[in-house]
């Protein structure tokens, strides 16, 4: 063999094994695209996804989420935001110059996702409301949870200041058009005919963005909805934009569940029913944790002297609605 055919072969040699390279490099592409298509695919509607036990973590924000311990995007987040602002509340509320006969307390639960939650909520020893979650991660059948339910919310995930909160499916951003707004507060409806309240999830950074509240808060009152404050930050600029609409701005004077722990639970909850004694009434919104179940479960000696009702008993009753 000369060496122009020795050449010849060699660079044949050389182009078969840069084929391969590349061959090889674009498998590898096309795998992990697959990959992620696999592990992160959008949830469809009818297609309830599994989670796994969940862990509480704080972070320095001083926002409570629960995150999946296999840190899987479909399976991940679920939490609250709980402002410095509510040590002492009751302290601050003004006590009513008229003489209370049956000061009312209602207890909303957010973040319901599974009927095990909804049962358990049924199944306390007094008057609870639910809130449930639109279609999400957490299960993509939530509005079959309301079907012939007579007393419930929505809880409708809205911009916080957790970026890992913020991947919770469908919430609604600051940054998001009017016509966006508008058509997901119409597909709530379609998704809830029957419900009539609605209260954010999270939402510190929405709830204080006076344009965005404003689009969200007209939306709601054209689908027949009245929004609930959640009250996730002390800047919330919700009372304005309900009184931009001559409307009543409602919101939850204690969160019941910031720690869970039962005697911590128990603590807030007599923090809402001195609430409800000076002024008349108070809401208070936990989630169906099992250290806030269990206090629940426990907690009906504690109530004497105030009336638990139902969130939109007491709308009607307040509001004549």
């Amino acid at each position: 063999m000369n060496k122009k055919e020795s050449e010849k072969i060699n660079q044949k040699q050389l182009n078969i094994n840069f084929y391969i390279a590349i061959v090889s490099f674009l498998s590898f592409l096309v795998g992990l695209l697959f990959g992620y298509i696999l592990f992160n695919k959008t949830p469809q509607v009818g297609e309830e996804v599994k989670i796994v036990p969940h862990k509480i973590i704080e972070n320095s924000s001083n926002i409570y989420f629960h995150k999946s311990m296999n840190n899987s995007l479909n399976s991940s987040i679920v939490g609250e935001e709980y402002p410095k602002e509510d040590k002492n509340i009751s302290k601050l509320i003004t006590p009513s110059p008229k003489k209370i006969k049956s000061p009312r307390l209602v207890i909303i639960l957010d973040d319901v996702s599974h009927p095990w939650q909804l049962k358990a909520i049924k199944s306390l020893p007094f008057k609870v409301t639910p809130s449930i979650f639109p279609p999400s991660q957490m299960n993509m059948n939530t509005p079959k949870l309301a079907i012939g339910l007579k007393h419930y919310l929505i809880h409708l995930p809205l911009e916080s200041g957790s970026m890992q909160m913020n991947k919770f499916y469908k919430t609604l951003f600051v940054r998001d058009s009017a016509s966006k707004i508008m058509q997901r507060v119409k597909e709530i409806r379609r998704l809830f005919p029957t419900a009539h309240y609605v209260n954010n999830h999270t939402g510190s950074v929405f709830t204080s963005n006076y344009k965005a509240m404003y689009q969200l808060f007209g939306d709601l009152k054209k689908e027949g909805f009245v929004f609930i404050d959640s009250r996730t930050t002390n800047k919330t600029v919700v009372p304005k934009v309900a009184k931009a609409y001559h409307r009543p701005y409602i919101s939850r004077d204690v969160f019941l569940d910031n720690v869970q722990e039962p005697k911590a639970i128990i603590k807030q909850l007599k923090e809402a029913i001195e609430i409800a004694k000076k002024r008349g009434y108070a809401i208070a919104i936990g989630h169906p944790h099992p250290a806030t179940l269990k206090a629940l479960n426990e907690a009906k000696p504690l109530l004497k002297g105030v009336k638990p009702i139902y969130f939109d008993e007491f709308y009607r009753s307040e509001y004549g609605k």
